[in-house]
């Protein structure tokens, strides 16, 4: 019978994976735009996952404005770059593992910033990753999600927005994604 809590707690762990999961994956059925109110439920089910398969070595911290949940971005846009935020920002062996996801406005412009607090890169790495957003080489070899997440948002509006990084607050690297602030009743056409 010492087996019977290891047992129940992975049975819990199982269920609230199957349930995320089902809620990531009807992302992908439904029409080409999604709401940032949308968006937001998906990224938050995503990165439940994440936790529940790293054991909870990281913390996520949200700041998002509500004003901007109705504006409208490319679906899949933030999944990738939280997915890129676990995969190299928590590699900062000095502290435990930190994610911060931001919401905010700038001017007629929404921002989603993703921060981690990993190792970071030196200006020279955050400039060529900058560098290689704009490559229009075919796909072929690393960060293929960010470069696609770069490409969607450039094609549907405009090459004034898009993905760039930058240093983080915390030492990590920052990843901001750039859309007009567009609302449902002026969202492009699919």
């Amino acid at each position: 019978m010492e087996w019977l809590p290891y047992c129940l707690e992975q049975s819990q762990s199982l269920s609230q994976w199957t349930w995320g999961r089902s809620g990531v994956s009807q992302l992908g059925v439904r029409q080409p735009y999604i709401s940032t109110a949308g968006s937001v439920p998906y990224c938050r089910s995503y990165l439940d996952l994440e936790l529940l398969r790293h054991g909870g070595e990281f913390s996520v911290e949200w700041d998002i404005d509500e004003s901007l949940l109705d504006c409208f971005t490319v679906k899949l846009t933030l999944q990738p770059i939280l997915e890129n935020a676990i995969k190299y920002g928590l590699d900062n062996p000095d502290e435990p593992g930190k994610i911060r996801i931001r919401l905010f406005a700038r001017e007629d412009t929404v921002v989603f910033a993703v921060e981690d607090n990993g190792r970071g890169a030196d200006d020279a790495r955050i400039a060529q990753m900058n560098e290689s957003l704009g490559d229009v080489s075919p796909f072929i070899g690393t960060h293929i999600g960010v470069r696609n997440v770069h490409e969607r948002i450039g094609l549907v509006f405009g090459s004034g927005y898009g993905l760039t990084f930058r240093r983080s607050e915390w030492g990590g690297v920052a990843a901001f994604i750039s859309i007009p602030k567009t609302m449902e009743a002026e969202k492009p056409a699919p």
